[in-house]
């Protein structure tokens, strides 16, 4: 189970995709308790109305299965927010984003842009790494 500490940093990152405006429009989650549990409990708290879908094969899941969850989303989705776990998550950044090293810390958000016309049209290094904000840095 979620630990109070990390119930603490969901709450504020719900209130902090609140208020930035950029709430996603779809969000999708690994099955894992944790995960789904920070997202819950991110988006009651940050009043996202959002539906979370939950996915078994993010767990353990690397940027391959991430891409491939993306390209299969609808073109009028504008943006989502994938739930997910360690190691693969902070590749999964770099790779997106075009390399470099990447830390996720449990709870850590990170916001990548692409410039893309059509989610088919999303691939591995064209992404930029916007934010990348973890727990602590809101305290």
């Amino acid at each position: 189970p979620l630990a109070g500490r990390g119930r603490k940093a969901a709450r504020r990152l719900g209130r902090l995709v609140a208020g930035s405006g950029r709430v996603p429009d779809r969000i999708i989650s690994s099955t894992a308790v944790r995960a789904r549990t920070t997202v819950q409990i991110a988006a009651e708290e940050g009043g996202w109305g959002v539906d979370i879908a939950l996915d078994g094969g993010l767990y353990g899941a690397g940027v391959q299965t991430i891409l491939s969850r993306a390209r299969d989303l609808p073109d009028h989705v504008q943006s989502v927010m994938f739930v997910g776990h360690e190691p693969g998550w902070s590749h999964a950044v770099s790779a997106l984003s075009g390399g470099g090293s990447v830390r996720m810390p449990t709870a850590c958000l990170a916001q990548i842009d692409f410039d893309a016309e059509t989610w088919e049209d999303v691939r591995m290094g064209t992404g930029v790494l916007q934010a990348l904000i973890p727990p602590k840095a809101l305290d």
